[in-house]
């Protein structure tokens, strides 16, 4: 049952993120200026578009929400306890910092970033419980070639990809999005302090292309696992769409459907870097996170 649940979940706060990067492409986030009612109502007048889209942000959210609960109390009860903690605290720190956003009237990019930063948080938190369901439950374990370096390079990949995310939603929030109007080149509009950030997010992007091709490139030298040497080219295939998805977001004007494939991509790339995390770190994770686990999975190998 935590397979599935967890698995749903997964995808729940995957379109939670999505819906919320419509929403700020749209400039939907004071569609309902108050919080937690819209315009004082449960459900509102959806003349207005921007009411729509800024309400079905907050509908998803409740369901994604919902969702973390009861995967929560599943996870629990199967050993999970950190996790299910975890998972449980960050939903609560992303409502109330969705509710502060509205009261700031988005007039603080810090807020709205952090308000990013633990979405990805619980996302990243509910794949680490979905990969560890189904590791549990598999018949034929895994066995990770252990490499000081590869699982340094992992880390460093999967933490600076997370960051560039964060940077990205910055740049964002900053209006800082159109600061050059070119690409790869910068055409400056005059915006130092713009500039400077989709500078550094492009240079981020560069690093996280690097480490994560050095990542792909190792696990296969290794002669790593089938599944782990799937991951690590994955990712890195989906950082070469990542870069065009970058450009055609400078090139279309910042287009909603751009910039919302823009977010769907870098989560997946997350996503695939954390199953990798738990894949390569094996019982280390499991016994980080108490997990409690059966005499076939302590066969996986970190």
């Amino acid at each position: 049952m935590l397979k599935f649940l967890a698995l749903l979940t997964t995808i729940a706060v995957f379109l939670l993120l999505l819906v919320g990067g419509v929403v700020s492409g749209t400039g939907s986030g004071l569609g309902c200026p108050d919080w937690p009612l819209c315009h004082g109502k449960l459900i509102p007048d959806f003349t207005n578009p921007e009411v729509a889209i800024e309400w079905s942000h907050r509908l998803v959210a409740a369901l994604a929400g919902f969702l973390v609960l009861v995967s929560a109390i599943v996870a629990w009860r199967q050993g999970m306890k950190m996790l299910s903690a975890l998972s449980l605290v960050l939903v609560i720190i992303q409502a109330g910092l969705g509710g502060l956003t509205v009261k700031l009237e988005l007039t603080s990019p810090e807020v709205t970033t952090a308000h990013l930063a633990v979405g990805l948080g619980l996302f990243a938190t509910m794949v680490i419980i979905t990969a560890l369901a189904f590791r549990a439950s598999r018949t034929s374990q895994y066995s990770v070639i252990a490499n000081a370096g590869f699982s340094q390079l992992l880390l460093v990949s999967t933490f600076i990809v997370y960051i560039q995310m964060l940077i990205g939603g910055y740049v964002r929030h900053t209006g800082a999005g159109l600061a050059c109007l070119d690409f790869p080149l910068c055409n400056d509009q005059g915006n130092p302090a713009g500039v400077g950030l989709q500078l550094l997010h492009r240079m981020m992007g560069v690093v996280a292309a690097l480490l994560i091709g050095w990542l792909a490139m190792k696990a296969s030298k290794m002669k790593q696992p089938r599944s782990v040497i799937m991951l690590a080219h994955g990712a890195f295939g989906l950082v070469l769409v990542q870069i065009l998805l970058g450009a055609m977001s400078v090139w279309t004007q910042l287009q909603v459907h751009v910039t919302t494939t823009h977010l769907a991509v870098a989560a997946a790339i997350l996503a695939l870097l954390v199953t990798l995390c738990v894949k390569t770190f094996g019982t280390r994770v499991v016994a980080a996170t108490g997990e409690s686990v059966s005499p076939k999975s302590e066969k996986a190998v970190a």
